[in-house]
Formats: structure tokens, sequence, C-alpha cells
């Protein structure tokens, strides 16, 4: 009988090493996969964070102004119907303008009829304060992001500066060819003086105002493509 017998001790070690290898690379994908997605849901996060404090910052004067009309829920609580009343109307634009934003990251032109969504929602709950309403709106195409913001901005502007006289809101809105026209018509409970509309502006387009005692009327045109 012959024995034919290999000394395979080099192989068995190699072979071992390439199992310790794969198992250290295995062990090592999987901690550089999960530094991956750590990195990815911080930046996801940083990012939201970013977005959250722009829209606190271009909205700061709303979210102080329904923090006191929040006090004085609890201090006045025969009045509160009224005081939430003008909550719900600050509190819609603050999530209007929060969308128009958001829409804004990804878009730099945005449907029409975006800001007849945040016109409409305004005018529900001016009438939880017993405000009269009324919206005519032909919003077609498309305008920048930026108009849209800025004409919005515009209305709140107007609304809040009458948002404790007035008694009627008609709105009348038409985007055609790229370029945006809005009629309000608020009628009052008391004459409103001449200088409540002095430091009025509009950076993408021209406007005009008219006081008639409790009546007040004001006119906004945008440049064709926003002025941009």
């Amino acid at each position: 009988r012959v024995v034919w017998q290999d000394d395979i001790t080099v192989q068995n070690t190699l072979r071992q090493q390439l199992q310790d290898i794969r198992e250290q690379m295995s062990e090592e994908n999987t901690l550089l996969q999960a530094e991956v997605e750590l990195t990815e849901h911080k930046a996801k996060v940083d990012e939201q964070n970013r977005l959250y404090d722009r829209i606190a910052q271009e909205v700061a004067p709303q979210l102080i102004r329904v923090e006191d009309l929040m006090k004085r829920v609890s201090a006045e609580p025969e009045n509160a119907r009224e005081w939430m009343a003008k909550i719900c109307v600050l509190g819609c634009y603050i999530k209007r303008r929060g969308n128009l934003l958001l829409l804004g990251e990804d878009n730099k032109q945005i449907p029409a009829v975006e800001l007849e969504h945040c016109i409409r929602e305004s005018l529900e709950n001016l009438r939880l304060g017993g405000i009269f309403t009324l919206l005519n709106s032909q919003c077609d195409g498309t305008l920048p992001v930026t108009v849209v913001v800025a004409i919005y901005d515009f209305y709140e502007n107007v609304a809040e500066r009458l948002l404790d006289k007035a008694t009627a809101f008609l709105v009348n809105l038409k985007c055609e060819d790229g370029a945006m026209t809005m009629n309000i018509q608020i009628g009052c409970s008391e004459e409103i003086a001449e200088q409540a509309f002095a430091d009025l502006t509009f950076p993408c387009g021209d406007f005009r105002y008219e006081v008639m005692e409790e009546d007040v009327v004001v006119s906004l045109n945008t440049t064709q493509g926003g002025g941009e």
C-alpha cells in the first residue's frame, strides 16, 4: 500500500485568512451603509430645519400676533370667539405661506391656481369672524413662485390692516398670458383714513387704491411674466 499525504497547512491558513477578510469587509460595509444612511438622514433633517427656520422668519409678524391673541383668549374668555376667528385667519396665512415656500424649493414656476387656493381658504376663515366674503377667480397657466408669494403677501397685508373693521371682502382674480390682476373690495364698519394704505408696496407690478369713507377698493396688476 502506498499513502500519499500533502501538507495543506498553508492553504488552510490562507483560506481562513480570506474568510476573516470577507467577514471584516462585510462588517465594514454594514458600518459604511449605516454611516451613509445617518449622513443622509442628518442632511434631510438639516434641510427641513432650514426650511422651517425660513418659514418662521418670513411669517414672524403673524406668529407674534397669534401668540398675543392666544393670550387674549385666556384673559378675555367672553371674547374668545372673536380672537379665535382672527387666529384662524393668521394661521391660514402661515400654513399657506409655508406651502408656497415648499413648492418654490423645487419649482420656479407654479400653477396660478395655487394663489386661488390660498385666498379662497383665507376668505373661508374670514367668514368665521362674521365677514361676508366672495371670490371670483379665473387662474390659468403658471406664474413665477416669487410673484405668487408677492401677491399673496400683498393680499394678506391688506386683509390684516382691516381685520378689525371689515364687514365684507370681495376678491376678483384673473391670470392670463402670464399676467395677474387682483381687485379687492372691502366694506368696513367705520370710516377708513386715507393714510391707512400710504406705506403699502408691491414689488412685482403696480397697484392703486381708493378709500371712499367706509369702503376701500384695491387693484393690483403684475407685468407680463411677473416682471422677471
